[in-house]
């Protein structure tokens, strides 16, 4: 077939516009989105997360006109968008057609343009003229927005069509065609033998349907339950599919016999509901289409009358006659259980004939009163049937029997499901608070529908800002739980009664029936709320039912329904009792149990022998231990509020079923047990108790007198841990001064004392003492066991930690040596005391910069202690904890945090959250992350030491003040200086409250706050602290001590600060030779005062004599550290800062890339020393003049310090100057002040107008003015900067010369050479008194001088102004 020039113009227009225009448009969409959100959102690559991003950046009234053109283009494939959805997303979008270039609007609208028209032709024809029209307006639309015209331009000059394929193709349609008209026939003919099929089908239905209605004459499917709540249902899914699977499974195992679900709970638990729930269900999934026949009914067991009454219902749904009901009914008030008789003989026929049924058997109260007569499990007669019990009286459902499944719901609802339901019927979302409330209520649906019900009655009556916070603060206020649930009761007939009420009946009706339930009762009433071991329960009740097995005590407590019986491991046996918090109530209420006087004396008694049993059984087992604590507390409670403190009265009280002695004796170890779990305050009551309770005893016996004395020592171990050390001091005084009078010096105990009253002045850094004392218990041990025995080796340690207190670290080695090889002799390489032995040496290795040797060490500790315990143990925790703080002083600081990390987990799961061991972890881990410069997440960290601090010891305890210093480190870093200092000064009030002055924690909070005082400028306030701490600390430990080479060095560079660079330099001397007297050549911390000295011989001018320390302490660095670690690239920096002092920029810009590359692969990128190493090094590039590549790593710096600390931080400040004095190089001064007066700013917002760095950026920012020629400002600066200096420095400072120099050459470029030499004079007497006479700074005045000579001369010359401008900044 042939075709008209027209219909070939038109075929050629149409692949232009529908081939190629489609792929153009494409590529215009990909260039502008990539032009505008690659960065962002990233580049267009086809992709269902760009299509995510286009569908997310339009505007609600775009998804609303272009919804169906947004779902396709949602899938991010531009192939499957056609020409409408491309026009859409480049002109129409709110993504790119909004921000469109006029230029590419106008083209793409073009196209757009032509593609319509050629859309609208309908003839299939163009005439020549008008396709040249068309192509020309394509191909210059690709033209100009730089597509490929190559295929257009062919497409255009074609003077023929390729018609052999356009006939390929339709020939091709045609036999599709065919073949589709075939599938058609065939697919018609099996939908008629469908509707042959169905209609038989139908057929054989209704003949089914005639015939069941014929066999069942009247009989209907019914379904009666209980009343509805009066509110929303939320339903309790899970447990329903759980249940009804349970029950499937039954009925087909039944075989056609009765099978009987047992549910049981305590009140409240929600029951009824569910079984109402599980009778909708049931019911509903009848099948209609065959009228199958199903009933579900409801029987009312409260009383046989009840019964009765629910069987009448059952038997009217059966269709029993009128007349016959009323002869029951008259039946049934005169004789209730004959009428049950005679229905079930109407019921058991009727029933059989349904297909299946449910009876719920609702709140049977004692299921012996009603079992004979529901249908009997295993019963055929009755038919495919299933029996719902919902019960409280768990303690006889049959266990194991057949065609029986019991389950009880006394755990209440699933969280989900329980936050669901209060948000349903309070039409609120609260869900941080909802979620408290569902655990307070003990997802009990009862509990939580009557306290939703409550709050939306009060909302409805006026108080709209009701809320559930307002809800929990009227339940810890007023306890008015049961007067809420009384709301509900009122006005719903589905709840009768409050849970209280429900819960006291069933206490009671229980207590009544079974006398191990009610022995378990009177024993838990004395407890607190706390989960309790199982075995501590029976053997209470055993000790009162004694002719019943305790294995059968047992089962009877699991089996009841208002207790929860469960196991540690989730599997058999069970070994843990909880009660729920409504059940517990009702025990605590003297009503409930109604026990008189002396039947609770009695039980009180019983329950001090069973703990203490309990206690003194399992010493060693932490977590029993600590599941005992707060029940003895809650014991302890009710002793002392029954019974006078006064000691004949509680005697009196007591003595009849308990020794007196034995309540003495469970005291202090109730008291261990409470130091164990960081329980402090309670535990100061206990022993307070104690000794209140010896008051009196008879001095001549020598048993009593020795329990007083142990007391004694408790009590001094308790108010050693609260920080009380003069009371503790006190305490084991006297108890020492008994047991030498009861035994002489040489006893056992009388070591142990002098132990114990050593730590206390340990404590108070009374270390002689302490050693005096501890070497007097070592005599006495040695004296009555010899040398080999623990005791002997126990007191070589404790000796030890003094002697590393005192700094004496070869010494405390040589006994921790002792100490590991009397333990070993005695017990062998795996014991516990061994592996403590092996902690303590390694600690003493760490002090001695011997790091390998210490992780050593501590590796063994920990390979013993994991072997010994497993791997959830406080020992194995301590082991991490110790093994982590080696890995940090080597450098490892992802290994350090990963152990603090464990050593956290351990102890958190140990005890919990708020323990003395946990906090120190925290504070542990937070200096580790604040190594890594991770310095919000340190603060965090430190933040929550804090708190458990207070909680667990108050607000004056060594602890807590620890903590504020340790926080106080990272606000110093985060440069929130003030916050710094508060915290500083809390932590030195605390310590000074509770040691006096000489203490070395008082030297320490001392030292803090003068760090801190440096960074805030304060000078002169930082030098008299850092002095108050060297006073005490020489007082304390003498000269060679390594905390007071440390003060030495921190008071150095204040002096350094002050510009008393002799005086730093004979401190940080004085520190080199302490630090190497204790620790020899090869130690960090000669290391480090080896650069601090260095950088005080940088300033005086001595570069190689700087240069040579710094190259020592490198080379220790890299002996103990190896290459990778921070002290050694710290290292590398200050070696650099020589070499760039003495011009050689090549040498030390190695040394800064080679420090860059160490942070860089010990931090990673974004660490505050990484910023610093590219500021370094970035000095040096501008130094070299190569300015763009300074600018680069300024600019780097910056944004990491920005990203770190924010903007309002010093070292953003700083990152702001240097980038600005790189800007002054590269002749962009209007820049250059821009970021110099960010600098200013940021300086004044942190430390004020009277700071150093302010002074620094004024004389910066001066330097930029005199160079756009504003003198007279620039003069106004660089006053400014001299006022500030002098103030802070006085006249003779290196900076205050700076100034004058600086201000004398803005003097010279005003032609004011008089003054300029007043100025430079001033500045040269400065240098020459600070620095030797061919330091750098005094070469550079003199130069200026003499070109200021030179300028004076000149000035009588005509170009005087030209030649001033010589001088050197």
């Amino acid at each position: 077939m042939e075709y008209s020039q027209e219909q070939v113009n038109f075929f050629r227009l149409c692949c232009v516009v529908f081939d190629l225009v489609p792929e153009g448009l494409r590529q215009i969409f990909k260039n502008e989105w990539d032009f505008r959100y690659k960065t962002p959102l990233g580049e267009w690559k086809d992709t269902a997360q760009n299509g995510l991003d286009f569908y997310n950046n339009e505007s609600k009234s775009s998804h609303r006109k272009n919804g169906r053109l947004l779902a396709t283009i949602q899938n991010g494939n531009r192939a499957e968008w056609d020409c409408t959805c491309l026009f859409f997303a480049i002109l129409y979008s709110d993504s790119i057609g909004t921000t469109l270039s006029a230029a590419v609007q106008k083209e793409v609208d073009n196209i757009r343009q032509v593609r319509n028209g050629i859309a609208h032709i309908t003839e299939g024809k163009l005439a020549d003229a008008d396709f040249q029209t068309f192509v020309d307006r394509v191909l210059n639309a690709f033209a100009s927005l730089g597509l490929a015209i190559t295929e257009v331009q062919e497409i255009k000059n074609q003077t023929s069509f390729p018609t052999t394929e356009v006939e390929k193709i339709k020939k091709q349609a045609r036999d599709l065609q065919a073949e589709l008209k075939q599938t058609k026939c065939d697919l018609k003919e099996k939908e008629s033998r469908l509707l042959r099929t169905e209609a038989d089908l139908v057929s054989t239905k209704e003949e089914n349907r005639a015939l069941a209605q014929e066999i069942n004459a009247k009989l209907q499917p019914f379904c009666f339950l209980t009343v509805r709540p009066p509110h929303d249902i939320i339903k309790r899914s899970h447990d329903i599919e759980r249940i009804t699977n349970k029950m499937e499974e039954l009925y087909n195992g039944a075989k056609g016999a009765v099978s009987t679900v047992y549910l049981s709970g305590n009140p409240g638990c929600g029951k009824s509901q569910l079984a109402r729930e599980i009778g909708q269900q049931f019911y509903s999934e009848r099948n209609d289409d065959v009228k199958e026949l199903i009933f579900v009914a409801t029987l009312n067991t409260e009383s046989v009358e009840t019964l009765a009454d629910s069987y009448l219902t059952l038997a009217k749904h059966l269709q029993m006659t009128d007349y016959a009901l009323k002869e029951m009914e008259s039946l049934k008030s005169e004789k209730p259980l004959e009428a049950i008789q005679q229905l079930h003989r109407f019921i058991i026929p009727k029933a059989s004939k349904f297909t299946k049924w449910l009876i719920i058997v609702d709140n049977v109260i004692d299921l012996r009163l009603v079992r004979g007569l529901l249908p009997q499990t295993g019963s055929v007669e009755w038919g495919h049937g299933q029996v719902l019990i919902t019960t409280q009286d768990s303690g006889i459902i049959p266990q194991n029997a057949p065609h029986t499944y019991h389950e009880s719901l006394s755990k209440g609802m699933k969280l989900e499901e329980a936050v669901k339901l209060l948000e349903t019927l309070t039409k609120t979302s609260e869900r941080g608070q909802e979620e408290i409330v569902a655990e307070l209520l003990d997802f009990q649906p009862l509990a939580l529908a009557a306290a939703a019900y409550y709050v939306q009655t009060v909302v409805n009556s006026g108080s709209l800002n009701y809320d559930w916070k307002a809800y929990l603060d009227d339940i810890s206020t007023y306890g008015q739980r049961n007067e809420i649930e009384s709301v509900l009761a009122t006005e719903s007939s589905a709840y009768s009664k409050t849970t209280m009420a429900t819960v006291e009946m069933a206490i009671k009706r229980a207590a009544d029936v079974d006398e191990v339930l009610r022995e378990t009762f009177y024993f838990l009433s004395l407890c607190a709320s706390d989960d309790l071991p199982l075995e501590t329960v029976s053997k209470f009740v055993k000790a009162q039912v004694k002719d019943q097995p305790e294995e059968l005590i047992k089962a009877k407590i699991v089996r009841s329904s208002l207790l929860l019986v469960y196991s540690e491991e989730g599997n058999e046996p069970l070994t843990c009792l909880r009660l729920h918090k409504i059940v517990y109530k009702a025990l605590k209420q003297a009503k409930t149990l109604n026990l008189k006087s002396r039947e609770s004396d009695k039980y009180m008694a019983e329950a001090v022998k069973i703990f203490k049993s309990e206690l003194e059984a399992n010493n060693e087992n932490y977590a029993f231990c600590k599941k005992l604590r707060p029940h003895c507390e809650s014991l302890l409670n009710h002793m002392t509020s029954e019974f006078s403190l006064d000691q004949c009265t509680f005697k009196e009280r007591v003595t009849p079923f308990v020794d007196l002695d034995i309540v003495i004796d469970w005291l202090p170890t109730i008291a261990r047990v409470c130091l164990n779990s960081s329980y402090f305050f309670f535990a100061k009551n206990v022993v307070s108790l104690a000794c209140h309770l010896l008051e009196g005893i008879d001095e001549t016996d020598s048993s009593a007198l020795t329990r007083k004395a142990r007391i004694f020592n408790m009590s001094g171990l308790v108010y050693l841990w609260l920080g009380e050390h003069n009371q503790a001091k006190e305490l084991h005084e006297k108890a020492l001064m008994i047991f030498k009078k009861i035994f002489g010096e040489d006893h056992a105990d009388v070591a142990t004392s002098y132990n114990n009253l050593a730590s206390v002045y340990n404590s108070l850094g009374e270390y002689n003492q302490a050693k005096e004392l501890l070497e007097k218990a070592l005599v006495i041990r040695k004296k009555i066991f010899g040398e080999d025995h623990a005791d002997v080796a126990t007191s070589y340690n404790d000796l030890a930690l003094v002697y590393d207190r005192l700094g004496e670290y070869n010494r405390a080695k040589e006994l921790h040596e002792k100490a590991v090889k009397i333990y070993k002799t005695i017990f062998g390489e795996d014991h516990a005391n061994v592996a403590t032995s092996y902690n303590n040496l390694a600690s003493v290795y760490d002090s001695l910069g011997e790091y390998n040797r210490a992780k050593e060490l501590h590796e063994k500790a920990l390979v013993i202690r994991k072997k010994i315990f497993g791997e959830d143990h406080a020992d194995v925790a301590t082991s991490y904890n110790d093994l982590a703080l080696v890995y940090d002083s080597l450098g490892e600081y992802n290994r350090a945090k990963e152990l603090h990390e464990k050593a956290v987990k351990i102890y958190k799961t140990i005890f919990g959250e708020d323990h003395a061991n946990v906090a120190t972890s925290y504070n542990n881990l937070a200096s580790v992350y604040n190594r890594l410069g991770e310095y919000n997440q340190a603060k965090e960290l430190h933040e929550k030491a804090l708190v458990i601090g207070k909680k667990i010891f108050g607000e004056d305890h060594a602890d807590v003040a620890t903590s504020y210093d340790n926080l106080a480190s990272v606000y110093k870093i985060l440069g929130e200086y003030n916050q710094a200092k508060e915290l500083c000064e809390k932590a030195l009030v605390i310590h000074k409250k509770i040691f006096g002055e000489d203490h070395a924690n008082v030297a320490t909070s001392y030292n803090n706050l003068a760090s801190v005082y440096n960074s805030l400028g304060e000078y002169n306030q930082a030098k008299e602290l850092h002095e108050k701490a060297l006073v005490i600390w020489k007082k304390i430990f003498g000269e060679d001590h390594a905390n007071v080479a440390t003060i030495y060095d921190n008071l150095a560079l204040v002096y350094d600060s002050l510009g008393e660079y002799n005086r730093a330099k004979e401190l940080h001397e004085k520190a080199v030779k302490i630090y190497k007297t204790i620790f020899g050549e090869d130690h960090a911390n000669v290391a480090t005062s080896y650069n601090n000295l260095a950088s005080v011989y940088n300033r005086l001018g001595e570069y190689n004599q700087a240069k040579e320390l710094h190259e020592k302490a490198l080379v220790i660095g890299k002996k103990i550290f190896g290459e990778d670690h921070a002290d050694v690239a710290t290292s590398y920096d200050n070696l650099a800062s020589v070499y760039k002092i003495l011009g050689e920029y090549n040498r030390a810009k190695d040394f800064h890339e080679k420090a860059l590359v160490i942070r860089k692969k010990i931090f990673g990128e974004d660490h505050a020393d990484v910023a610093t190493s590219y500021n370094d090094l970035a000095l040096v590039y501008r130094r070299l003049g190569e300015y763009n590549r300074a600018k680069e790593l300024h600019e780097k710096a910056l944004v990491i310090r920005k990203k770190i600390f924010g903007e309002d931080h010093a070292n953003v400040a700083t990152s702001y100057n240097d980038l600005a004095l790189v800007y002054d190089s590269l002749g962009e001064y209007n820049q250059a002040k821009e970021l110099h007066e960010k600098a200013v700013k940021i300086y004044k917002t942190i430390f004020g107008e009277d700071h150093a760095n302010v002074a620094t950026s004024y004389n910066n920012l001066a330097s930029v003015y005199n160079r756009l020629g504003e003198y007279n400002r620039a003069k106004d600066f660089h006053e400014k900067a001299l006022v500030i200096r002098k103030k802070i420095f006085g006249e003779d400072h290196a900076d205050v010369a700076t100034s004058y120099n600086d201000l004398a050459l803005v003097y010279d470029s005003l032609g004011e050479y008089n003054r300029a030499k007043e100025l430079l004079e001033k500045a040269l007497k400065i240098y020459e008194k600070i620095f030797v006479e061919d330091h750098l700074y005094v070469e550079k005045v003199r130069k200026n001088l003499a070109l200021l000579n030179h300028c004076q001369r000149a000035a009588r010359c005509k170009d005087r102004r030209e030649e001033a401008r010589c001088l050197v900044l």
